[in-house]
């Protein structure tokens, strides 16, 4: 079977819109957990609303590194079914376990996505570019969200219906693009770990923990600078704004700057900007210095990812992602419950501290490949 255009392209919408049904739960994560506060769960326990989810990411890229070989196409589109079921138990109560299982269910399958989707892009001339491409979508419908959201008030489970369409949708145009893979490439299997590899493994745990330790707890550090819940959540969005249109913007940077260079820059400012936004008072200043990080961190995760699947082997794809989706399984629950103890605004120390983790990183691959 031959790889038309037309296939190729059906693969491409299908990650698409599978991004931008992801970017609907991305944007809400965050007020999922101030509203579950409010009803009056403790904030170390709604910390485990995101952190389920990536513990499910992680344990599915555990899963591929041991035993994904082979039929990477297939494994995508049952990863998108167990999507849907994730999804499922979201839609049918308010129960805070139910989001905790659905959302560990849903991560799982996003951690298979990830890997096979990053390794069938090499069917793709320009493997960086598509990474980049087919995540587009998810800032844009992250920001649009929480917007979205606030619309439900009492029934807002029933939110989740509409991603869950999105998904099945999704998997339809997978299903009928019925793409050949390269089995040379997907066989390959890694000797063991390498310096690059560890590295990229160290950017991508801190790059994790940046983007979901804000978008998870960006509500509350608003809500203790008195802001209002609907006030408090606008804010996501807005940090979504910046990285969807940052993500758009910096690809043709990236191809002039070259990855490396770019992430280096990039870390820096993240650095900058969030430690700042710790430490002002005022909440449009502070704000302004978020938006700012969020457009900082937003190339990022197109570039790690893509700087592991250069060598086409399932393994690198998999302890770099694996690796990168423990950071906010652990993080996000911590920040929880360091705030209990010291507030959240010095409990997100670790936002900044990750930044810099990253520009160590960066900086070292770059320093080992001239």
């Amino acid at each position: 079977m031959r790889k038309t255009p037309l296939r190729k392209s059906l693969l491409t919408y299908s990650a698409a819109l599978l991004y931008f049904s992801l970017g609907l739960i991305f944007g809400t994560i965050g007020p999922l957990v101030a509203l579950f506060q409010i009803i009056g769960y403790a904030t170390g326990e709604t910390g485990w609303v995101g952190g389920s989810f990536y513990l499910g990411t992680f344990v599915a890229a555990a899963v591929a590194y041991f035993r994904l070989r082979r039929n990477l196409k297939f494994y995508y589109d049952l990863s998108i079914i167990l999507m849907c079921v994730g999804l499922s138990f979201l839609t049918i109560g308010k129960d805070i376990s139910l989001y905790i299982l659905g959302l560990f269910l849903y991560g799982f399958g996003l951690g298979t996505v990830e890997v096979t989707i990053t390794i069938l892009s090499n069917i793709f001339k320009d493997v960086e570019a598509f990474n980049t491409l087919i995540r587009v979508p998810l800032p844009f419908a992250a920001l649009a969200a929480p917007h979205i959201f606030k619309l439900f008030e009492e029934v807002w489970n029933f939110f989740y219906i509409f991603p869950l369409i999105l998904l099945l949708v999704s998997f339809l145009l997978s299903y009928f693009s019925r793409i050949e893979e390269n089995l040379r490439k997907n066989e390959n299997i890694s000797n063991g770990f390498n310096t690059r590899v560890l590295l990229l493994m160290v950017a991508m745990f801190a790059y994790t923990i940046i983007e979901q330790g804000t978008s998870s707890w960006l509500p509350t550090f608003f809500l203790g600078k008195g802001l209002a819940l609907v006030n408090a959540n606008e804010i996501v969005s807005y940090f979504w704004m910046t990285f969807a249109v940052s993500r758009v913007m910096f690809i043709a940077l990236v191809r002039k700057m070259g990855g490396m260079k770019t992430l280096i820059f990039l870390a820096i400012v993240s650095f900058t900007f969030s430690l700042l936004s710790l430490y002002i008072t005022e909440a449009e200043t502070s704000m302004l210095c978020w938006m700012i990080t969020g457009a900082a961190i937003a190339p990022m995760f197109p570039l790690i990812i893509a700087n592991a699947a250069v060598s086409g082997e399932i393994r690198d794809v998999s302890l770099v992602y694996g690796i990168g989706m423990l950071g906010p399984s652990i993080a996000v629950p911590l920040i929880g419950k360091l705030a209990e103890y010291i507030g959240i605004q010095y409990a997100m120390i670790l936002i900044p501290s990750s930044a810099l983790t990253i520009l160590l990183t960066t900086y070292i691959i770059r320093s080992i490949e001239k």
